[in-house]
């Protein structure tokens, strides 16, 4: 719908310019103008345009079959596209995923003491290890899966739980086009972890709105290739952390609010003691943290009156 929606745009566009020209041609007296007044510019606008369609639906179709029979074209493309995006994040000081779509990333949220340190009150850290593309024939793929994130999972809840200044961790596993992710923070409470294999699931929301306590830094934000069984996602950390890879400038305090929209067009806040949680049936719970129990599901209808 949106192509055909772009498509009448161009058309009406090109049919008012083209109208223009006939129009300042009709004023015209000189004498070669009644050949160009008999001239169907309109029609012949219309016939480049859709020539133009033709061409360019031909050519998509041809570059869509390189790219998914030619491991090459794809790898090339790949490249190409990632160096654009590396590029740009080097200009506007945001970070990017690696290259390799193999890997598991460790993220924490501390607090900064600003007794002894300038910078910014809440800090992120992260850092990647990559997994080994070899088969290893003691373990099925699912296993190498699981032992891999819970191999960086303990140790991110280990130190989430020895040390007060960690707000929250996630643990986070790229495996080609599949994310799982896992937050700790708390000593017994934290959500389930990510269980292999990966299953994936529709994204929930039409819109989120990320904006700071004073409401002076509104962004858009749009979670990616996070929609998976066993996910919990939207927590403090995963906010903290999309901020930091997407280009906009950005005011990060715990006072935040998540202004979301879901596919019900249900409108409710997600604040910084919540986050989702992707149930086994592949449902989007809203979940709270608490120091005592892991929270009850809150009812999206009723969360702005909680609030």
């Amino acid at each position: 719908m949106d192509f055909f929606n772009i498509i009448e745009r161009i058309k009406s566009v090109c049919t008012t310019h083209l109208s223009l020209v006939k129009d300042y041609i009709a004023s015209d007296e000189r004498p070669y103008m009644p050949f160009l007044k008999s001239i169907d510019w309109e029609g012949i606008g219309y016939k480049c345009f859709m020539i133009y369609i033709t061409i360019a639906t031909h050519t998509k179709n041809i570059a869509i079959i390189l790219y998914d029979n030619y491991p090459e074209v794809k790898r090339l493309v790949d490249f190409s596209l990632y160096s654009i995006k590396y590029i740009n994040s080097q200009i506007n000081k945001n970070k990017i995923e690696p290259w390799n779509d193999s890997w598991v990333r460790t993220s924490f949220l501390l607090k900064n003491n600003d007794t002894f340190f300038h910078g910014d009150k809440y800090i992120y850290m992260e850092n990647y290890e990559y997994l080994v593309k070899e088969a290893n024939d003691n373990y099925s793929p699912k296993d190498i899966i699981q032992h891999s994130f819970d191999y960086f999972y303990d140790i991110a809840e280990s130190i989430c739980k020895t040390n007060d200044n960690i707000i929250q961790t996630m643990t986070t596993m790229r495996k080609g086009n599949s994310y799982s992710m896992s937050i700790c923070y708390d000593n017994h409470n934290n959500p389930p972890r990510f269980k292999a294999p990966f299953k994936e699931v529709d994204n929930p929301f039409i819109s989120i709105e990320y904006s700071n306590s004073d409401n002076t830094n509104k962004i858009v934000i749009e979670p990616e290739n996070c929609w998976f069984v066993g996910n919990s996602m939207l927590s403090s950390i995963h906010i903290k952390q999309i901020l930091e890879y997407q280009e906009d400038v950005y005011n990060f305090d715990l006072d935040y609010v998540l202004n979301v929209i879901d596919v019900d067009m249900n409108m409710y806040t997600i604040k910084n003691h919540q986050y989702i949680y992707i149930d086994e049936n592949g449902k989007a719970l809203l979940k709270e943290i608490t120091h005592e129990t892991l929270g009850a599901e809150i009812d999206s209808s009723n969360s702005d009156d909680e609030n």
